[in-house]
């Protein structure tokens, strides 16, 4: 983050005063940037402090000065899912999103499923919705093709319906889906997808709710323009460093889209940082292990980035310890615009995470994590089903397949992970956890059934 950026960032800190962060509902008219970053874990960040050698983030790093940094915060292990329970405020066994979904599939999220957009028309201001980036929550052959995030309440769409990888597609050559139609692109995709949120933030009025999708740093692994990290990378590059070289990429785009705004609207905007999943196995370094990463719902698999800045934040610079869950954003985002609690869906599996804003050291409400994998696609049955509750030190994963199939295993957290399984004779705090994760898996698998 550039220093004019940062200072925009700190006139937002210090814009609201304390008795605003309870203000009435006619008083919201707070913008919303949700930033998404694809396959980036903790371990990729050096704000989290887990490992001795990450990219250069310095837009990240800036943010995070000036607002809630969340430890303890909960995706799913691959990127429709997350897409989905964000966008939703629901779990994937509600929306029958459990795996990605693959060009070649005819799934889509569900039109009947209410997302964020389609929450704000009932906030005391009127909210316009943008969607930019990867969207990853349908196909070109699903019901709703290339039409579907406008059908999910978004007034416009810009970017790539999935990932850059099929068909000959890249970062540099690639087919982009401007509301509906899709057409050959050659600007560099994390690029384009800046470019067209600092377009559009500037010709709206506010309050305006984006949700910004960055194509990276996923695959495929390519050397970044040289001007967004500052150097050329040598031909024989390994995958960890094209990776983060991507990751550096993303940084440094994000801080022109910031740089970009004008400081009085930086100063009513919430900016929501968050990764989709775990970083690949590829792209994982010692003390993390590479085998629990992305599509695993070990810790670095489903453990990611969040990070909350702006006009509602008291403290800049503060940490939260507070368990937090990708469901949690449409709640947030709903509380943030002031939308009536009576007008959110009955069903929602998270909460508002406004209060930690104002608060970082708020008691703990959320007394487990949950995520879930499943396929195929769609309402249960499922072939194969593995899902993962945790607590403040111990975590349950059990994995159901075929012909009454049922795996349980009990860790004890530690630090970048869950280190070995509980094996043999449990002593007495390990039991109960057991017991308590147990039952709380069975209310949670009674109420998204």
């Amino acid at each position: 983050m550039t220093a004019r950026t940062t200072a925009i960032w700190a006139i937002a800190m210090t814009a609201v005063p304390t008795s605003a962060l309870s203000a009435p509902p006619d008083e919201h008219a707070s913008n919303v940037l949700v930033v998404v970053a694809d396959d980036l874990g903790i371990d990729k960040l050096r704000i989290y402090g887990t490992h001795p050698e990450q990219p250069a983030t310095p837009t990240l790093d800036g943010l995070a000065s000036q607002g809630v940094l969340f430890r303890n915060a909960w995706a799913l292990s691959t990127c429709s899912p997350t897409r989905a329970a964000a966008l939703t405020g629901r779990y994937p066994s509600r929306t029958g999103i459990g795996r990605a979904i693959h060009r070649p599939l005819r799934r889509e999220l569900p039109l009947a499923e209410i997302t964020i957009p389609e929450v704000l028309v009932h906030a005391p201001d009127s909210y316009t919705s943008a969607a930019f980036g990867k969207w990853h929550l349908s196909t070109p052959v699903s019901p709703s093709g290339l039409d579907h995030p406008l059908r999910q309440g978004f007034a416009t769409y810009t970017g790539s319906i999935n990932n850059l990888m099929s068909e000959g597609e890249s970062y540099m050559q690639w087919g982009k889906v401007v509301d509906g139609t899709e057409v050959p692109w050659t600007v560099y995709a994390t690029t384009d997808t800046t470019d067209d949120a600092i377009a559009w933030v500037s010709s709206h009025a506010e309050p305006w709710f984006v949700w910004l999708a960055y194509n990276a740093p996923h695959a495929p692994l390519h050397a970044p323009p040289a001007e967004l990290i500052g150097r050329e990378l040598d031909d024989d590059a390994s995958e960890l460093e094209l990776f983060n070289a991507m990751v550096e990429a993303m940084d440094t785009e994000l801080g022109r889209l910031l740089d970009g705004l004008d400081p009085d609207v930086a100063a009513r905007t919430t900016v929501v940082f968050l990764g989709d999943n775990g970083t690949p196995g590829f792209a994982i370094a010692p003390p993390f292990d590479a085998a629990q990463g992305k599509n695993t719902l070990f810790e670095g698999g489903v453990r990611v980035p969040l990070i909350i800045s702006g006009p509602l934040v008291h403290t800049p610079g503060s940490t939260a310890g507070a368990m937090a869950h990708v469901v949690d954003l449409l709640p947030t985002v709903a509380d943030i615009a002031g939308v009536p609690p009576d007008a959110l869906p009955d069903d929602l599996d998270g909460h508002s995470l406004v209060p930690w804003l104002a608060d970082p050291e708020q008691p703990i409400v959320r007394e487990v994590l949950f995520a879930e994998d499943f396929r195929p696609l769609g309402p249960p049955p499922w072939g194969y089903h593995q899902l993962a509750v945790r607590n403040e030190q111990f975590k349950l994963v059990i994995t159901e397949g075929p012909d009454d199939h049922r795996d349980e295993t009990l860790y004890e957290l530690g630090e970048t992970g869950e280190g070995a399984a509980i094996s043999g004779r449990l002593d007495r705090s390990a039991k109960r956890a057991r017991r308590l994760l147990r039952r709380s898996l069975r209310q949670i698998r009674r109420q998204t059934r």
